[in-house]
């Protein structure tokens, strides 16, 4: 291609003054030909960045192709498409614009940018909430929606978002999927719609529960978000009290084998005796080794349910206004990971607990008191290195020159492996280093399972592998990963009848993607005595005059 002709035009021009975001408008393309000549093979291509939508018919949603044929000298023509913005107001969109065609024998290509701002809403979204919830209680949410253009709606749907700790009762119109997405129809111009829903928030002492609307337009087979709000929902402090504290787990992360003591206390602040209190708790997670649970609490046959009531905790039969205690269980976590599939990864330690009382105080309007409480503790992985030598190692690729046992002033050829195993949780910046002793000399013969290899430092004598990312379950599902690399050994006199060192403590690090901690692991210098070399026996490894 070569750069455009002087004589030729490409213009973008809107329909509108005002872009309002959901609203489709009219792009026209004037293209005037001023060459003297004829232009032939004539093609538009209108790329539109991700805010906009091609809603004309033809190419796709975010790249447009059209075809002019021949144009004579001195013609203008002019081509109007169809455009749907769909991002955040006061937002840049652009279109670039390039038309090509052939002058002559040559063709050329002349380019337009074209700068958007998305101006005003076309859709004003509200949610309307009580100034204070309640736990337990049944409060109301108001959703308000109102049509701010000139453009007809033709299918307006609305999803939201509950808080986990949210109960849905009813809306005032029935939801048309699960409990959270409602088609409401065509939405004239200035029109205004509201949805009315009830519901209980038993949000957690410590929770900041939010209630989030998403509105969407389906156009062409297709929907397309084009208004949003979120709403805080603002939970006044319980009139009982609960809160879930654990032992064990550090920053909500723990590791193998660790033991977790959860407890939950409970403070009366509702200024009446509440009969009958309950504290349920549910664990959910494989990482919980059921076996290993201690507490006074009744379970069921599983043991992955815990109830205390006054049969285990006599207080709260009667929990007197200010009364205050505390009920809790040990429990240990399994000491291997269940890994039988490359999705078994990212495990969590989840438990769910709720105290209830059947006595309501006079200012609520509520069947019962409900009080939840909830933790999640994610599971460190855990990484494995093993540092592995061979002299005979023709599965490797590489052949080893030298003899065994070891001479002094002879060389002797090693494959040295580095072998890594990752369990549950990928991980990054892995770094595997060590040390090469005296008398040992890096041969420069190396290769590995990943995109790179193990680096030698001379001045330092150290041998570093670094690896950007390993997957959970490298090593336990898949192979794992593994770096070969070659030494050679020139045994010297003070190490007649020894065996001679030829890798120091291989050391690795590795962020934990999953837990955002540092995952280590380090296996043992190697010597002359090969302990994974069965086709040299140990005595074999001592070094001879």
């Amino acid at each position: 291609f070569r750069g455009g002709s002087s004589g030729v035009s490409v213009e973008v021009a809107l329909d509108t003054t005002a872009i309002a975001r959901g609203v489709p408008f009219e792009v026209q393309v004037n293209i005037n030909n001023q060459t003297g000549g004829m232009l032939s093979d004539t093609r538009l291509s209108l790329r539109f960045s991700d805010g906009l939508v091609n809603l004309s018919l033809v190419g796709d949603t975010q790249l447009l192709t059209d075809t002019f044929g021949d144009m004579g000298e001195g013609s203008f023509t002019k081509r109007t498409y169809t455009l749907l913005p769909i991002s955040a107001v006061e937002s840049t969109e652009q279109i670039i614009a390039t038309f090509s065609y052939k002058l002559g024998r040559a063709r050329f290509e002349t380019r337009t940018v074209y700068d958007i701002i998305i101006d005003e809403e076309a859709l004003k979204v509200s949610i309307e909430t009580p100034e204070q919830i309640l736990g337990g209680t049944a409060s109301e949410f108001t959703i308000t929606y109102a049509n701010m253009s000139d453009f007809d709606f033709p299918l307006l749907e609305l999803r939201i978002s509950y808080p986990p700790s949210f109960t849905f009762i009813s809306a005032d119109l029935q939801p048309d999927i699960s409990q959270n997405m409602w088609r409401l129809g065509a939405l004239r111009a200035g029109s205004t719609g509201v949805l009315i829903i009830r519901g209980i928030v038993n949000a957690a002492d410590d929770d900041t529960p939010e209630l989030h609307a998403v509105f969407s337009v389906h156009f062409i087979e297709a929907t397309y978000d084009i208004a949003e709000v979120t709403k805080t929902l603002v939970t006044a402090e319980s009139p009982l009290g609960f809160r879930l504290f654990t032992n064990g787990a550090v920053d909500g992360v723990a590791r193998l084998g660790n033991i977790l003591t959860y407890s939950f206390t409970y403070h009366n602040r509702s200024g009446i005796a509440l009969r009958n209190v309950v504290i349920n708790a549910e664990l959910v997670g494989s990482m919980f080794n059921l076996g290993s649970l201690v507490t006074n609490a009744r379970t069921n046959v599983r043991g992955d349910t815990l109830v205390w009531d006054s049969t285990s905790v006599p207080a709260l039969e009667l929990l007197e206004p200010g009364a205050q205690g505390a009920v809790n269980f040990t429990i240990g976590i399994q000491r291997t990971f269940p890994i039988g599939r490359l999705g078994d990864k990212n495990f969590l330690l989840r438990v769910t607990a709720d105290i209830t009382s059947p006595s309501v105080p006079y200012y609520l309007d509520a069947e019962r008191l409900v009080t939840i409480t909830r933790s999640e503790i994610k599971i460190a992985g855990r990484t494995e290195l093993e540092t592995e030598v061979f002299y005979r190692d023709a599965s490797s690729g590489m052949l080893n020159d030298g003899i065994v046992p070891p001479r002094i002033g002879v060389a002797t050829q090693y494959t040295i492996h580095w072998i890594i195993r990752n369990y549950a949780t990928d991980i990054n910046n892995t770094l595997i280093s060590a040390y090469l002793p005296e008398n040992i000399r890096w041969t420069g013969i190396v290769k590995s399972t990943t995109d790179s290899v193990p680096l030698y430092d001379p001045e330092e004598r150290k041998v570093v592998w670094e690896i950007d990312t390993i997957l959970a379950t490298k090593g336990g599902v898949t192979s794992p990963e593994e770096a070969v690399f070659q030494i050679e050994l020139t045994p010297t006199n003070e190490f007649s009848g020894k065996f001679h060192p030829l890798i120091s403590q291989s050391n690795l690090t590795a962020a934990d993607a999953f837990t955002d901690i540092t995952l280590t692991a380090t296996s043992p210098a190697v010597d002359t005595s090969l302990p994974h070399d069965p086709t040299v026996s140990t005595e074999a490894g001592r070094v001879v005059e």
